[in-house]
């Protein structure tokens, strides 16, 4: 069972592992049933129905034990809401490694399978008085051989625009 699951790139410096093709992977992981990602959601960037779609879970969700907010979906294990239902759910998996303590507990890797980066372009913006950087569009995955790879991807691409890179890693969890 290959399933996708997103990192930040800042948190691969911070404090998770880099992901190459063939070699184990293991981080922990929860699961958001929401399908559009946080650029779109949150800042309204552009995407195309393909891209917010790209990178979206298929699961079918079993609780682990009566557990509250772990669950299961075949050899996959993660975090979620507590609320969430058994079932057939859509989503999208990501490394949880900055909220509270038991999220870090459920952890789920494998062999990783591929690495994609997906490039966002930020560009400058007057909020609060003060101008900060929001993604206003996602690019086209690129296809990479681990994280260490396509870092220059990340760059200023002009005064009032830069590009940053989510991850997108394929991990072979089994079954």
């Amino acid at each position: 069972m290959i399933v996708p699951i997103w990192i930040a790139s800042w948190e691969l410096g911070c404090c998770q592992p880099q992901a190459e093709v063939g070699k184990p992977w293991i981080v922990p992981v929860s699961f958001d049933p929401t399908t559009d990602p946080w650029w779109v959601v949150d800042h309204g960037a552009a995407a195309t129905a393909e891209q917010r779609s790209y990178g979206v879970a298929d699961l079918d969700v079993r609780s682990e034990n009566g557990a509250p907010g772990i669950y299961t979906a075949g050899p996959l294990r993660f975090h979620g809401p507590v609320d969430l239902t058994e079932g057939h759910h859509t989503g999208r998996l990501h490394v949880d490694a900055h909220s509270s303590d038991d999220h870090q507990t459920v952890t789920t890797g494998g062999p990783v399978t591929a690495v994609d980066l997906i490039p966002l372009r930020f560009t400058l913006k007057e909020r609060d008085g003060r101008g900060v950087y929001c993604p206003t569009e996602q690019l086209e995955p690129v296809r990479v051989g681990s994280t260490r790879d396509g870092s220059d991807l990340n760059d200023w691409v002009g005064e009032d625009t830069r590009v940053i890179c989510e991850l997108l890693i394929w991990v072979d969890v089994g079954g």
